[in-house]
């Protein structure tokens, strides 16, 4: 068995120049677009590693093949796959790689990442995410209205303006987070919720560990928060009118937001200056838009809600310990000496900041 593993090995990483090695047909090929990582089923210390492989044969049945392997080493369930289906499993089309929640809270996670990463076959563009349950459970999943789930989840996770709220992330996000030394890696958050899966948030890690996840809401606040955004999709906010809340639905055309740090590491303090200009889709409240004194109204009360939610997000990242947008680099370019992730991270859980907004909107649409 040793023996078939090398071989398989060999065949698979050399860099031999025969040419059936070097340019093999494309039916010859197992060509992976997702790859998957669990905890064993029934073995916590085993990994369990699935993968979607395309399958151009024409006596295929399906044209994405399923395979799973556990072992202790990644690599040899990698290895163990490619024997089961007699074919070069090439990793050249990888798009998506998912870890499954529990596996993400160990420190496996990291190392899996950074193998990935050193393999000069896969790409640095691969987007990462976690799983509200089990990877396995995706990769497998039938999705009838979907061409395959290698496009499938590759389009889920790939940016487009009305799910920027989430930070994507890709191999080359991840290690450049990873080596920072100023702040923590983020990545979305997907669930399988019946025939499709959706994202659900947005994982946050501190210390190689889930520190919370957020919901679509507070992920769309720490876009904005974001000083590199400049737009943001739309978003739901409920404002004060009369002892009740009013729902109120903004689409953002433009965001600009600047971050200013204060103080020093030992007592830091950063502020939040947020202007955007935007349209209200949605308003069933007592106020005339089309008057300008009653549209300031209901930009104070925007101006207030969103003041609101961003400072409960900001108080949340500080509790779990969390820093996914960098604050750390604000301090580290003004400090002199040595720098530490660990020292940071102790000044971090006393940091202030204040928060301002101002809100035009540019128009209200053909609100009823």
């Amino acid at each position: 068995m040793k023996r078939w593993k090398l071989l398989i090995a060999l065949f698979i990483f050399s860099g031999c120049s025969a040419r059936d090695i070097e340019n093999p047909s494309l039916e010859d090929l197992a060509m992976a677009g997702v790859v998957g990582y669990d905890v064993g089923m029934e073995d916590d210390n085993l990994m369990r590693v699935t993968t979607s492989v395309l399958q151009p044969s024409k006596d295929a049945k399906e044209n994405v093949g399923i395979l799973s392997e556990e072992d202790e080493v990644s690599y040899n369930a990698i290895l163990n796959i490619a024997g089961d289906i007699e074919k070069d499993l090439n990793f050249s089309q990888l798009r998506v790689v998912l870890f499954g929640k529990e596996f993400a809270e160990g420190h496996e996670f990291y190392e899996v990442v950074k193998r990935l990463y050193r393999d000069p076959n896969i790409g640095s563009n691969v987007f990462l995410a976690v799983v509200d349950g089990r990877a396995d459970d995706i990769i497998s999943g039938n999705y009838p209205a979907k061409e395959n789930v290698n496009v499938f989840l590759n389009d889920l996770l790939r940016p487009r303006y009305r799910s920027s709220f989430t930070p994507f992330t890709t191999i080359h996000d991840f290690i450049f987070s990873l080596t920072s030394n100023t702040g923590d890696i983020s990545m979305p958050s997907i669930k399988k919720e019946g025939d499709t899966v959706n994202i659900n948030g947005v994982a946050l890690f501190n210390n190689k560990k889930i520190a919370v996840v957020l919901d679509v809401n507070e992920s769309k606040m720490m876009q904005i928060l974001n000083h590199q955004t400049n737009q943001v999709s739309t978003l739901q906010l409920d404002i004060e009118e009369n002892g009740k809340k009013e729902p109120v639905v903004i689409d953002f055309i433009s965001v600009k937001t600047k971050v200013t740090s204060h103080g020093t590491l030992a007592n830091p303090k950063l502020s939040f200056d947020v202007r955007f200009n935007g349209t209200i889709i949605y308003y069933k409240g007592e106020y005339t838009l089309s008057d300008q004194k009653e549209l300031d109204i209901v930009q104070n009360k925007i101006n207030q809600e969103l003041k609101r939610r961003a400072e409960e997000l900001l108080a949340k990242l500080i509790e779990k310990q969390t820093d996914p947008l960098d604050f750390g680099e604000q301090f580290r370019k003004q400090t002199r000496g040595t720098w530490s992730y660990e020292d940071w991270k102790k000044s971090y859980q006393n940091m202030e900041y204040s928060v301002s907004f101002q809100t035009n909107i540019v128009s209200s649409g053909t609100l009823d």
